[in-house]
């Protein structure tokens, strides 16, 4: 079933996060449908993303996956307490833990010595109403908040959370606001124990929430009534039992919105509550919304009982969604029309009838833009049909649209019976999509071509079987821009293609973008089968991030010394391999500052090596904590 499902969904949607312990953060996406597999701990599935260790831990932590988190620490040697920023949302590990309400993860991450926590942790809890998250980070860490604390544990109706802020003073008295108050509970709490005063709004948004008891004390209680919103929020969420109650209190009226909106969401108890007691009545809006949303209950009982109508929108917004019972009643009840959106959108959409409906009674309201855009989404019914039934055509839009959507039939009918063409961006933006088959067609059947930009974008992407077509069969070729792309993307089976075949070669930037994606194994190749300048940079950040190989090939090959901050950064990350490399060829010097970082990180056998190294004799304070860290040596990390 899991795999079923990675078939149907968007199996690179996800988010992204950290893969490195340094401050600045590199990220990257872990795709949403592992959860699954962290959850179950289905190892398998997640052996791709295995080479990012710290990225997953992170994830996991987003999921609340315990069981797999301790897997990457007891396994893949992740230091929970170099765990921080996450993301560029600058949320710590124990920040969404506690947002998420996840106390195991909490206690888990504080008993590995990670007791960072920023005020976005009791933030988060607040919001979502995860008590015991509060005390326990208040309690334990001596957490403190920000004023979006109290706002959100009011808006939220989350009253035990209030008094817990304000009891500890947590929360100022001054942010509590009584507009925002959810519930009854909460009401109550602010006025009577707070001194807060009630509000018009509060009532408003009671009845928008449907709150019918929050409403009834307010009337009873409150002075301060409420404006129109309160009827027209109710009913517009469709609350009829607050209309009712506000209606026959004597409350204050609604205005057009109320019956407007109330027909938007198909709430036809409501609308007929309104036309029976209420005078405002609605616009034309109320019909044309109710077309939008296929509410054909509502178009006709607002036919049967009032005299507002619709504009040509109506149709327009039904032909656009498929509404064709609503098409047709409007067409045979009203005069308004439509407009020519309503056959370019049914077209675009795929709403075959009612094409066929609106060419049969709106002979004039077709133009060129419908076959393209059914072409474009690969609605060849439709096309068909146009094609042999209006006369408008289309233009060079349709076949291009096709071929880089990849809808092969599409461009296939219009290439055989219809003499517009298309234009070289069709093959570039079916190359640069992937499309093959679209591809070989328009080469052999099309005289228009293509430019670099097919080779070069098909490169970007990792279409290879594309590139390599296009380098057999055409002669735009490509320019430095196809392997740069490719470089930035990780598509080393590309690179290596287009290094070994073609003469364009790549630009500076095709090391860059290896480099700053991380792109290790393209990086690598690269410096294996290109010239480059910049020693120095790609040789720091491969210090930095462990990658041994790159390192060995810059110094047996160039002589080449990296910058004094790299082994900081290597023992950082706990890159011991590295290091050892390093020292061992004299590729650099360090100082007892190096010893102080490995040892901050907790990385003792690292610590134990360079003060092995060291020539001057660090202080006995230092080698003190040498001594007392070696029996908690973590695992060292070479990845």
């Amino acid at each position: 079933m899991y795999k079923q499902c990675k078939s149907y969904l968007n199996a690179k949607a996800g988010k992204m996060y950290r893969h490195c312990y340094e401050c600045y953060p590199n990220l990257m996406i872990i795709p949403d449908i592992l959860n699954a597999a962290m959850k179950n701990m289905w190892l398998d599935e997640l052996c791709d993303f295995s080479k990012y260790p710290i990225a997953l831990a992170y994830a996991a932590i987003a999921g609340g996956h315990i069981n797999y988190l301790k897997y990457l620490v007891n396994e893949k040697d992740i230091n929970l307490l170099h765990l921080g920023v996450i993301d560029y949302s600058d949320m710590l590990a124990m920040d969404i833990a506690a947002m998420n309400g996840d106390l195991e993860i909490i206690q888990y991450l504080h008993s590995a010595g990670n007791i960072a926590c920023s005020t976005k942790a009791i933030d988060g809890a607040a919001q979502n109403g995860h008590l015991i998250i509060i005390q326990w980070l208040h309690q334990n860490l001596n957490a403190r908040c920000t004023k979006i604390a109290t706002q959100k544990a009011i808006q939220n109706g989350h009253v035990e959370i209030l008094k817990y802020l304000k009891y500890h003073r947590l929360a100022d008295l001054n942010d509590f606001c009584m507009d925002e108050a959810r519930g009854l509970e909460m009401i109550k709490y602010l006025h009577d124990e707070c001194g807060i005063d009630y509000t018009a709004k509060v009532m408003d948004n009671a009845a928008g929430f449907g709150d019918l008891e929050s409403v009834k004390y307010l009337h009873e209680h409150s002075t301060k009534g409420c404006t129109t919103n309160a009827m027209d929020f109710a009913a517009n969420n469709g609350h009829l039992e607050i209309v009712k109650f506000m209606h026959e209190n004597d409350f204050e009226e609604c205005t057009t919105d109320a019956m407007d909106h109330a027909a938007q969401n198909g709430h036809l108890n409501v609308v007929k509550y309104l036309h029976k007691y209420h005078t405002q009545g609605c616009t034309t809006k109320a019909m044309n919304f109710a077309a939008h949303n296929g509410h054909l209950g509502i178009i006709e009982y607002l036919y049967e009982n009032r005299d507002e109508g619709c504009t040509f929108e109506a149709i327009d917004y039904a032909a656009k969604y498929g509404h064709l019972e609503i098409v047709k009643f409007l067409n045979e009840h009203f005069d308004e029309g439509c407009s020519h959106d309503a056959m370019d959108k049914a077209a675009k959409n795929g709403h075959y009838q009612v094409v066929q409906y609106l060419h049969k009674n709106f002979t004039d309201k077709c133009t060129v833009a419908t076959m393209d855009l059914a072409a474009r989404n690969g609605h060849i019914d439709i096309v068909r049909f146009l094609h042999a039934n209006r006369s408008e055509g289309c233009t060079t839009q349709a076949m291009n649209a096709a071929a880089a959507n990849g809808h092969f039939e599409v461009v296939k009918f219009l290439h055989q019976n219809r003499t517009e063409g298309c234009t070289t961006n069709a093959m570039n933006k079916a190359a640069k999509n992937g499309h093959l088959n679209v591809v070989k067609f328009l080469h052999k059947n099309r005289t228009e071509g293509c430019t670099t930009l097919a080779m070069n974008e098909a490169a970007k992407n990792g279409h290879l079987d594309i590139v390599k077509f296009l380098h057999e069969f055409r002669a735009e070729g490509c320019s430095t821009a196809a392997m740069d792309n490719a470089s930035h993307d990780g598509h080393l089976d590309v690179v290596s293609f287009l290094h070994e075949n073609r003469r364009e070669g790549c630009t500076e930037s095709a090391f860059d973008f290896a480099m700053g994606n991380h792109r290790w194994d393209v990086l690598e190749y690269l410096i294996y089968n290109r010239a480059f300048t910049r020693y120095g940079w790609y040789l720091c950040s491969a210090v930095k991030h462990g990658q041994l190989d790159i390192i060995k090939h810059i110094h047996e090959n160039l002589n080449y010394r990296p910058n004094f901050d790299a082994i900081s950064f290597a023992a950082i990350n706990g890159h011991f391999e590295t290091i050892k490399y390093l020292v061992d060829y004299q590729m650099i010097d360090f100082t007892s500052e190096s010893i102080e970082i490995a040892l901050q990180y907790g990385y003792t056998k690292i610590a134990e090596f360079l003060q092995e190294r060291l020539v001057t004799t660090i202080p006995s304070t230092k080698r003190q904590k040498l001594d007392s860290a070696s029996n908690n040596e973590p695992n060292i990390s070479n990845s």
